[in-house]
Formats: structure tokens, sequence, C-alpha cells
């Protein structure tokens, strides 16, 4: 099969970047994925399981916990999320400056970008300054 791709724009050499390349697909081979057969040979295989019913309870119970604390983590965050909402707080601009630092030092924004970076998360930083004045205070 003949096709013509481009080069990415950010490919390493940028005398390529953007340019057409007319190449040639060869298809050797078709595999097909052969899946195992879901019985008690394979609950013994893949864990600690007498039958592939025990196996089945097994995945059931984890994913009946998961939900759980799915909901438990977003009844939790609504609940700030409202406690928040209902205190009338300012987030002083030392601590949100302090907030931004800490920020930019932990995904190691260089100095030159730490304006663009300030501006873009400046919300960001006021609203977990604000947070943490209502939690910690």
């Amino acid at each position: 099969m003949d096709a013509t791709v481009r080069f990415p724009d950010d490919f390493p050499d940028e005398a390529k970047r953007g340019r057409p390349r007319d190449i040639r697909l060869t298809l050797h081979e078709v595999k097909r994925q052969h899946l195992p057969e879901t019985d008690d040979a394979f609950a013994r295989e893949v864990g600690d399981f007498d039958s592939l019913e025990s196996l089945k309870r097994a995945i059931r119970e984890d994913l009946e916990k998961e939900a759980e604390r799915e909901a438990d983590s977003k009844l939790r965050a609504d609940l700030l999320e409202q406690i928040i909402a209902a205190n009338r707080v300012s987030s002083p601009r030392p601590l949100v400056e302090r907030a931004l630092w800490a920020y930019a030092q932990a995904y190691g924004i260089p100095e030159d970008r730490w304006p663009q970076f300030a501006t873009e998360f400046r919300p960001i930083a006021e609203a977990q300054v604000r947070r943490d004045l209502i939690l910690d205070y």
C-alpha cells in the first residue's frame, strides 16, 4: 500500500517538519489474539482462587468497594465546596504568591515563564488559599 504522510510539526529535524513524505507499507502477516477460556483453571492461574465463581465474587466485591470510595470522595468534595461557598473569605495576596511559587517549583517552571504561569494558575492558587484558610482556621 502506498501512502503520503506528513512529518509532525515537532519533528526533531526542522527541515522535515510539516513536509509530506511518500511511503510504502507492506503487510507481512495478520495475527489474532486468542483469549484463554474463562473457567476454573483460568481463575487459579490469575490468582489465589478455587473457581471462576470465587474470582467473579472477588472482582464484584472490589468494584463495589471502589464505587463506595468514589461516592464517598464525591460527597466529601461536594460538602467541601458548599462550606467554601458559604464562607466569604478572600485570599491574601502574599499567601497566593507563596502558593504560586510552590506550584512553579513543583512543576519545574523556569523563571522566564513564571509570569505566564502565574497568570494561568492564579485562580487555582487563590482557590487553594481560600480552601486552606477556611478549613484550617
